[in-house]
């Protein structure tokens, strides 16, 4: 029965995640294509500008480039997620391993998961240290408990979440909105063409 239970579940966050993943991809394409369309018409319409000034003038006013608003993306570089996986049993350790490997594989290019340690057990000093080191810390819980008040300190001290919870869908929904932070940003930049 926990065979047939934990191959229902799988497929299910198999499938949940999946479409999460095409969503978050479709939604930095959508961004990439803003951010080209913004720039094709910014330079079209610097182009205009440029063209009327050379109309009126015969030649001889000038053009300053000054702010509007144009989108443009931060460049994206790859970064990792460092994540220790605690459960209160072996087969929700191995399900909880699975679904993040899952995520994992299904990864964008801009950010790694790596899983770092993984054991039975309330979550110890010793498996903060094991993400002191890293880009980003992730404690993933599955129905477990900070073992004492000095692990709940460290982990504030070294900026490391730390996620409990007894439902895999939220703990899984923790990891992907951390992945979420390290994907490209839209900024804004200004630029305007003034005739003199």
């Amino acid at each position: 029965m926990n065979v047939m239970l934990e191959v229902m579940t799988n497929g299910i966050l198999s499938i949940h995640l999946y479409h999460r993943l095409k969503e978050e991809e479709l939604n930095i394409k959508r961004a990439l294509q803003k951010q080209k369309l913004a720039e094709l018409e910014a330079a079209k319409s610097s182009q205009d500008v440029m063209s009327k000034a050379n109309n009126k003038g015969g030649g001889a006013a000038a053009a300053v480039m000054v702010d509007t608003p144009v989108v443009a993306t931060a460049a994206p570089s790859s970064s990792t997620v460092h994540v220790v996986i605690k459960a209160d049993g072996v087969c929700t350790l191995e399900a909880l391993k699975k679904v993040v490997s899952n995520i994992a594989a299904r990864a964008l290019e801009y950010v790694r998961v790596e899983v770092v340690g993984s054991s039975v057990g309330d979550i110890t000093s010793s498996d903060l240290d094991l993400l002191s080191s890293g880009d980003k810390g992730l404690v993933l819980g599955f129905n477990v408990n900070i073992l004492d008040g000095q692990t709940r300190s460290l982990a504030k001290q070294l900026d490391i979440a730390v996620c409990r919870d007894n439902v895999i869908y939220r703990l899984e929904d923790e990891l992907v909105r951390v992945m979420s932070e390290y994907l490209p940003k839209e900024r804004v930049l200004e630029q305007e063409v003034v005739l003199l």
